[in-house]
C-alpha cells in the first residue's frame, strides 16, 4: 500500500498548481540577499520602529507578489516565509505581519490572476492566525479548481503552523476550520480536492497541543466518517483517487490504534466506523460483479479496513483478529466475500464497538451502493 500511495502521489504532484501552490525551498543565496532590516522574529515585544521595519519590510515583498514577475514572486514569496519559518518565532512577530500584510494580501486574494490568489493564499496560512485564516477558509468554495486546492493547503499548512509553532491562533478557532473543512468534504465534487480535504483533516489530527485536543479529535472523526460519501460518489476515472483518500485514513487511523497507550473510546468507535463502511462498499461492488481482476488495491483498502476494525475492538475491550474478508477478496472468492462480509459489517452496532446509529447509516447506504 505504501508503494502505491508513494507512486500515485508522485503523479499528483505533477500538477502544474502545485509548482505554484508549494513553497519553494529557501535557499541560502536567496535568503542573503535580503538587506532589508527586520527585527529578530524571536522577539516578544517590539518598539514603534520595529513595527515599523516589519511593515516595509513584508510591504515591498507583497507589493512583488501582487505586481512581480514570477521570479520576483518566488523570491519574495520566499523572503516573507523565511522569518514566519524560524524556530522560536514570536506569537507576536506573526500579529505584527499580520497586521502589516492582512489589508493588502486580503484584497490581491480576490485577484483574477490564479497565481498571484495562490502565492497570496500561500503567505496568508503561513501567518497562522485567526484574520488569515478567514480570508483562506473563503477561498475554499471558489470556482477555480486551482484556488479551492490552494486554499485547502493553505490550510493544512496553517494545521501544521499550529502543531510545530507557537500558535497564533486559539483552540475555538481551529474548531472552525475543522468544521469547515468537514462541510466542504461533504460538498465537494472535485476528487483532487476531496483528496486534498482529507489530507488537511488528517494533518489537523496531528496537532498535539495543551487546549487543542478537541480540534484534533473533531478532524478524525470528520475524516472517518466523511471520506467515505467521495469514494460512493466517484466515478471511474476519479475512483482511484477516492481510493487514495480512503487509504490515507486507513493508514493514519492503523498507525494510531497501534500506538500503545490509552485510547478514546469515540476515536476507536470512529476507526471502526470508517472499517465498516469501507468494507461495505467493497461488498456492495462484489456484489454488482464491479472488482476488477487487477484488484490490489481493493485487497489493500480491505486490509486496512479490517485492521482499523480488529484494533478497534482491542482498544474497546474486545477480542483480537480479523475476519479475514481481504485474504477471500484476494483469492477471487467473491461471492464468500460479498456473504461473509455483509454479515460482518451488520454485526459492528454490538458488541464490543457498538456503533451508533449514524455510523451504521452509512455502513447500509454503502452495502446499498448509496
Amino acid at each position: 500500500m505504501a508503494e502505491r500511495i508513494n507512486s500515485i502521489m508522485k503523479a499528483l504532484l505533477a500538477a502544474a498548481v502545485l509548482a505554484v501552490c508549494c513553497a519553494a525551498p529557501l535557499a541560502r543565496a536567496q535568503i542573503g540577499t535580503i538587506v532589508d532590516p527586520l527585527p529578530s522574529p524571536e522577539q516578544v515585544t517590539f518598539s514603534d520602529v520595529e513595527l515599523a521595519q516589519i511593515t516595509a519590510y513584508m510591504t515591498k515583498r507583497v507589493d512583488a507578489i501582487i505586481d512581480g514577475e514570477t521570479k520576483d514572486r518566488e523570491r519574495a514569496r520566499g523572503e516573507i516565509l523565511e522569518p514566519l519559518r524560524r524556530a522560536g518565532v514570536s506569537v507576536a512577530f506573526r500579529r505584527a505581519v499580520s497586521s502589516a500584510v492582512l489589508d493588502r494580501l486580503s484584497a490581491a486574494a480576490d485577484s483574477s490572476a490564479e497565481d498571484v490568489v495562490i502565492n497570496v493564499l500561500f503567505v496568508l496560512a503561513e501567518v497562522a492566525d485567526d484574520a488569515t485564516r478567514q480570508v483562506v477558509q473563503q477561498h475554499t468554495d471558489d470556482e477555480s479548481q486551482s484556488v479551492r486546492y490552494a486554499a485547502v493547503g493553505a490550510m493544512r499548512r496553517t494545521f501544521r503552523v499550529v502543531e510545530t509553532f507557537a500558535p497564533a491562533i486559539d483552540p475555538t478557532r481551529v474548531g472552525e476550520m475543522v468544521g469547515h473543512l468537514e462541510d466542504r468534504l461533504k460538498a465537494e465534487r472535485d476528487p483532487q480536492v476531496s483528496l486534498a480535504i482529507t489530507r488537511a483533516l488528517l494533518q489537523a489530527g496531528q496537532i498535539r497541543r495543551d487546549g487543542f485536543d478537541g480540534a484534533s479529535g473533531r478532524a478524525l472523526a470528520a475524516v472517518s466518517s466523511g471520506v467515505g460519501a467521495p469514494l460512493r460518489q466517484a466515478d471511474d476515472a476519479a475512483r482511484p483517487i477516492a481510493m487514495l483518500g480512503c487509504a490515507f485514513v486507513g493508514e493514519d487511523l492503523t498507525s494510531r490504534l497501534q500506538t500503545p497507550g490509552s485510547t478514546r473510546p469515540e476515536f476507536a468507535r470512529s476507526a471502526a466506523g470508517y472499517g465498516g463502511e469501507m468494507l461495505a462498499w467493497l461488498v456492495y461492488k462484489a456484489g454488482k460483479g464491479e472488482i476488477p481482476a487487477e484488484r490490489k488495491a481493493e485487497v489493500d483498502l480491505a486490509r486496512l479496513a479490517e485492521r482499523c476494525v480488529a484494533f478497534a475492538s482491542i482498544k474497546l475491550g474486545g477480542s483480537p483478529g480479523e475476519p479475514g474478508l481481504a485474504t477471500l477478496l484476494e483469492q477471487g472468492k467473491d461471492q464468500e466475500f460479498f456473504d461473509q462480509g455483509r454479515r460482518f459489517v451488520l454485526t459492528l452496532s454490538g458488541s464490543p464497538w457498538s456503533l451508533p446509529a449514524p455510523d451504521m447509516k452509512s455502513i447500509q447506504d454503502a452495502l446499498e451502493g448509496k
